[in-house]
């Protein structure tokens, strides 16, 4: 008997824990976090040390300054949602192109993102983004500002793009008659469709009100990585919510030290 009440325990225990909802934070002027930062472009590897900052507010959204070591004098602004979801002009619409997070989060809840931009670029008639979320779990996570319990949730979407048709110059003509001669006739090659892959991963703590980790990768048509990028959370301060034992108390960047002034010549 002493079994059965165990078992009966312990399952509502853990139906307890999957049934647990995470309710969207409350952003604060002044709530910051700094990441490591590493970008891997078709193998060559960049690190770099940012500070992302709340510097307003609004009833839907938020505007976020960023700074990176990588250029110290230089402020970027941007405007999120309070989700942290990122909305912007697509075929003269406001649509939502990023939503990692989608509130309450809970264990098993699911997502979609997906949109078709005409002309993205010269090289692209069209190409069509599909981004379906899931929260998998909750897992242990380790990084720089120390060890986390988090909610993480995964996305393994597609690109599917239709290419631009391309003209050739000073093709090769075969003329009746006569052998193959260099002219200076064009020809055009009709524009192919491809796909790709995306895969995306964070790792979202709510006392943190952000992901302490996350994973973004974009692969080609023939599924080789073309690029991807990491970001480890190095410190943060969100108006005294609860910290890791040994995490900073402050987001600020870390800097390389200076390098060394010159040796001087002796005379």
């Amino acid at each position: 008997m002493r079994k059965i009440f165990l078992v009966v325990f312990l399952s509502s225990l853990t139906a307890a824990a999957r049934a647990e909802s995470i309710s969207q934070p409350s952003l604060s002027p002044n709530d910051s976090w700094s990441y490591h930062v590493r970008v891997q472009n078709r193998g060559a590897i960049k690190d770099s040390h940012v500070t992302i900052s709340v510097t307003r507010v609004g009833s839907d959204g938020v505007v976020v300054s960023e700074k990176s070591n990588a250029a110290p004098d230089r402020v970027a602004s941007s405007l999120f949602g309070s989700d942290w979801s990122k909305r912007r002009g697509v075929n003269g619409l406001e649509t939502t192109v990023n939503r990692p997070l989608a509130f309450p989060l809970e264990v098993g809840k699911s997502w979609r993102v997906e949109f078709t931009e005409q002309n993205p670029n010269p090289q692209k008639l069209s190409e069509t983004d599909v981004l379906p979320y899931k929260v998998v779990g909750w897992e242990d996570v380790t990084v720089p500002a120390g060890k986390f319990h988090a909610l993480k949730i995964e996305s393994l979407g597609r690109w599917m793009a239709e290419l631009s048709p391309r003209v050739v110059n000073n093709a090769a003509v075969a003329r009746w008659g006569s052998v193959a001669t260099r002219s200076s006739e064009s020809r055009i090659i009709k524009g192919v469709r491809v796909s790709g892959r995306y895969y995306k991963c964070f790792w979202y703590v709510p006392n943190v009100k952000r992901w302490v980790k996350s994973i973004e990768e974009n692969y080609s048509s023939n599924d080789s990585l073309s690029q991807s990028m990491t970001t480890e959370l190095e410190s943060f301060d969100v108006g005294g919510g609860l910290k890791p034992e040994g995490a900073p108390h402050h987001a600020t960047p870390v800097l390389p030290p200076p390098a060394p002034p010159p040796a001087k010549n002796s005379i």
